[in-house]
C-alpha cells in the first residue's frame, strides 16, 4: 500500500465521496473545502496517479485503493508509532516545541482531556482550551463552525468533544487546522479506540484471530462503536455482543461492520454464559446521559 500523506487523505476523502468526478470538477471541490490553488489539486492528483493511489483517464478521476485499505495501514503505523514511543519517550520529548493544542470539550471528560493535554506536554507543546460548553461562547449561542474558526488562529491543532454526532465533523470542515474527534455524541469515539487497540496489542501479542466480547451498553457507547469499526479490519476477529435487548448494538454498526464484511458474531444478554469463550472482554457503563 502507498503511503498517504495527510494532505493527500483530506484529497482522497472528498474523491471517494463523489468519484467518478471530472478533474475540473474535483479541482472546484478541493477549493471550496481545503481552499487549494487548481495548481495544488493537479499537482496531488499526478503525485497520486504515479504511486496507483488514483486514475485520472480522459479527465475523470477514479480511486484504486478503498478507504479500508488505507485506514487499515494508519492503524498499523499508529500502533508501531505509540510502541516506539513508549520504548523511546526521550527521542519525542521535544517533537511539539513550539506548537499548541486546542481542547475543545463541550461535554465534561476527565481522562480524555487530561490524556490529550498530558500527551503534549509530553511532546514540548502547549496547551489551551475549555473544558465545558457552559465556559465558552457556545452558551451564548456560537455554532461549532465559528467557534473553530477562531481558535484556529490561536492553535495548530484542535481536539474536539461534543454531545452532538457529526460536530467535530463540521468542525474540520471549517476549521484551518486539524481536528482530532475526541468523542461525538454516541456516534464514535476514535482516539479511544486507538488506546484500546494498543493495549489489547500489548496484552495478547496481536490484533488478529480473536473472540472479543463486549458488554454493557452497546446502544449508546461511542467507545464500542468505534472499536467494532477498527477490529472488524483485523482478520480472524469474532465478536460476542453482550447486553439486554433495550441496548443492543445499533443496526447501522451491525449491517456496516459486521455483516457486510462477513465478521462473524453472536449476541448473547448473559455474560456468565460467554466468558469462556472470549480471549478480550471490553465492557462499558450504562451511558445515561444519552437517554
Amino acid at each position: 500500500m502507498p503511503k498517504i500523506f495527510e494532505s493527500e487523505y483530506r484529497f482522497c476523502l472528498l474523491l471517494w465521496e463523489k468519484e467518478p468526478i471530472k478533474s475540473s470538477e474535483l479541482v472546484a471541490l478541493c477549493k471550496e473545502k481545503l481552499g487549494w490553488k487548481p495548481t495544488t489539486t493537479y499537482t496531488v492528483i499526478k503525485r497520486l496517479s504515479e504511486r496507483g493511489v488514483v486514475k485520472n483517464e480522459n479527465t475523470v478521476v477514479t480511486s484504486l485503493v478503498s478507504k479500508d485499505e488505507i485506514q487499515a495501514e494508519e492503524i498499523d503505523e499508529l500502533v508501531e508509532k505509540a510502541k516506539d514511543i513508549i520504548a523511546n519517550p526521550e527521542a519525542y520529548a521535544h517533537k511539539c516545541d513550539g506548537k499548541i493544542l486546542a481542547t475543545l470539550f463541550f461535554e465534561p471528560s476527565t481522562r480524555t482531556r487530561l490524556s490529550f493535554e498530558s500527551a503534549m506536554l509530553s511532546l514540548g507543546g502547549k496547551v489551551l482550551g475549555v473544558a465545558s460548553a457552559e465556559s465558552s461562547s457556545a452558551s451564548k449561542g456560537e455554532t461549532v463552525a465559528d467557534t473553530v474558526r477562531v481558535v484556529s488562529c490561536y492553535s495548530d491543532i484542535i481536539a474536539m468533544r461534543h454531545p452532538k454526532e457529526g460536530a467535530p465533523l463540521v468542525a474540520s470542515m471549517h476549521a484551518q487546522v486539524p481536528v482530532i474527534n475526541a468523542g461525538d455524541g454516541g456516534h464514535n469515539h476514535p482516539t479511544q479506540t486507538l488506546t484500546d487497540l494498543m493495549t489489547i496489542y500489548r496484552e495478547k501479542g496481536r490484533l488478529d484471530d480473536l473472540t472479543i466480547g463486549l458488554c454493557g451498553d452497546l446502544k449508546f457507547g461511542r467507545t464500542v462503536h468505534s472499536l467494532v469499526a477498527a477490529m472488524s479490519r483485523c482478520t480472524g476477529i469474532r465478536f460476542v455482543l453482550i447486553s439486554p435487548e433495550e441496548l443492543k448494538l445499533p443496526r447501522y454498526v451491525k449491517d456496516e461492520y459486521l455483516k457486510k464484511p462477513g465478521v462473524p458474531y453472536m449476541q448473547s444478554t448473559s455474560l456468565e454464559a460467554v466468558m469462556p469463550e472470549l480471549d478480550v472482554l471490553y465492557m462499558t457503563r450504562v451511558q445515561r446521559e444519552r437517554f
